[in-house]
């Protein structure tokens, strides 16, 4: 199974180190109720070109409906292993 390391930022948010197979590299916030989705900016999804497929409604908490456009990429584990 796969794992990764990650950090607890001075916020007490939980940060993940994500490193693209193109090499580029960016810290993401992961949310308590991680899912496997992560979100990135819209400017680092368009500088690595990722393809934005379809869009998505998700429901956050207090009932908080909101849409977001969704990419694959693959990543790169800690041992350099593709996932």
């Amino acid at each position: 199974m796969f794992q990764e390391k990650g950090s607890v930022n001075n916020n007490l948010e939980a940060v993940i180190w994500v490193q693209l197979v193109n090499q580029s590299k960016i810290n993401c916030l992961l949310d308590t109720g991680f899912n496997g989705m992560l979100f990135l900016p819209r400017k680092f999804v368009e500088e690595n070109n990722l393809s934005i497929g379809v869009r998505e409604v998700l429901q956050a908490a207090e009932d908080q409906i909101f849409e977001v456009d969704t990419a694959t990429t693959k990543i790169i584990d800690l041992e350099r292993n593709f996932l």
